[in-house]
């Protein structure tokens, strides 16, 4: 979302899935870029169907106004490194989920998850994840 770009697309570079691991080099999705991409949609983003088709063509998430369009140096592919993704889903389910786990208690946590709305594309934690055996990255993620 911080990238402000769909599934199956780098949020470092400008490339797509299918083209994740050929020998091309694809150039860094730049601050720059995203923000003119976005500025080139004619389309007014109270048409939310409309919108959403218009950022297709550039694989843009349909955020409108990124929280940092107004930092000089902010570039999501500076900060958005894999290195700094891990860590955060790694700090996420080590730290925070424990966090919650230890102030909520294990009962209620998985009674908030269980009652949270499917997402389609998205894991539903229909018994709650605090009996989890065996946590991946996605399943992180899900979670988050």
């Amino acid at each position: 979302m911080l990238a402000c770009v769909r599934g199956h697309t780098s949020l470092v570079t400008t490339a797509m899935y299918m083209g994740f691991g050929d020998l091309d080099h694809h150039p860094p999705r730049t601050a720059a870029i995203t923000l003119s991409q976005l500025k080139s949609i004619q389309c007014d983003p109270n048409d939310v169907e409309g919108y959403f088709a218009a950022c297709e063509h550039f694989r843009l998430s349909g955020i409108v106004l990124p929280l940092w369009r107004n930092y000089p140096y902010a570039d999501p592919s500076q900060f958005l490194t894999p290195e700094a993704l891990h860590y955060w889903h790694c700090k996420f389910w080590d730290h925070d989920m424990q966090w919650c786990k230890h102030t909520l208690g294990a009962q209620e946590l998985d009674f908030r998850f269980s009652v949270l709305p499917p997402i389609t594309g998205l894991r539903h934690f229909s018994e709650g994840v605090t009996k989890l055996k065996q946590v991946g990255g996605r399943t992180q993620r899900d979670a988050q």
